[in-house]
């Protein structure tokens, strides 16, 4: 097997943590902008009001939640196959 190649995935993860970052603090401070402390927590809490009309859509709801199991899949996933490559690691 070839020697792994730590320069070149230490920039790949460093360039993925800022692009995450970015992406979450611009979209973060703008929300905060726009809608100041009110807002709640959950998206869905200021779509769907208590007491209120629903504003959103039945289809915003539908992707959004597909959304939310599929990014859960992915990290199930991801979390068992590190897993996994390390057992086999530790068993020879």
């Amino acid at each position: 097997m070839a020697p792994p190649i730590v320069g070149k995935m230490v920039k790949g993860i460093a360039l993925c943590y800022a692009v995450v970052a970015a992406t979450f603090y611009s979209v973060s401070i703008a929300g905060y902008w726009a809608f100041g402390n009110g807002a709640q927590g959950n998206i869905f809490d200021n779509l769907a009001p208590s007491g209120g009309p629903q504003v959103n859509p039945v289809w915003l709801t539908a992707i959004s939640s597909f959304a939310i199991v599929a990014q859960l899949v992915a990290i199930g996933l991801v979390r068992r196959y590190t897993q996994f490559c390390f057992a086999n690691f530790l068993v020879p």
